[in-house]
């Protein structure tokens, strides 16, 4: 699947200077509201090619975390239908060593990052707070996969603005929505 970026602010931001400072700002060719409810308006920012899979924030391969309820019933599944114990254990030790690469590449890409900018987007985010447009902007990372917005955000994080550098950026788990605020 392909990543997608979103930016959010509050409903009572300048959507029209948070959209201009973004295009401006060469991370997207332009912008879609995508989620309009609620306390703040949430922008999908239109990469300049399909997705943001080769951008700086999208191209981090971030490693998932093992659900564990979704594993167990897997092993179940996986035992009814008349699974040996031995291939169970190949296909764990595969998942094992799937994941142990994922982090692996992930730690790799994370420690040559000299970029403390994250490819453009913490200026972005100063520039908008800096300008007056938003109180406080959202950064929401994460996998198109045909859900409606609302339903992808997890959870959500408050980081200062004088706290917020590349690597937080970078390191932002998928389908949480960052605030930065002053």
């Amino acid at each position: 699947m392909c990543t997608h970026i979103d930016v959010a602010v509050p409903r009572d931001a300048d959507a029209g200077a948070v959209s201009a400072a973004i295009v401006h700002s060469g991370l997207g060719s332009g912008t879609e509201l995508s989620h309009g409810d609620g306390d703040f308006l949430l922008f999908s920012v239109l990469p300049r090619k399909f997705c943001h899979c080769g951008t700086r924030l999208g191209s981090v391969k971030r490693p998932h975390a093992v659900d564990d309820v979704a594993f167990e019933r897997q092993l179940e599944r996986y035992r009814r239908q008349g699974w040996s114990e031995a291939r169970i254990r190949r296909w764990l030790e595969e998942k094992h060593r799937v994941q142990r690469r994922d982090e692996r590449e992930y730690r790799e890409h994370r420690d040559r990052s000299s970029d403390d900018t994250a490819g453009g987007w913490c200026p972005l985010v100063r520039e908008v707070l800096a300008a007056g447009a938003a109180s406080r902007i959202g950064l929401l990372v994460g996998e198109l996969d045909g859900r409606s917005e609302e339903n992808l955000i997890r959870g959500q994080v408050i980081i200062r603005l004088d706290e917020l550098d590349g690597r937080q950026l970078e390191e932002m788990d998928e389908n949480v929505l960052y605030w930065v605020a002053p």
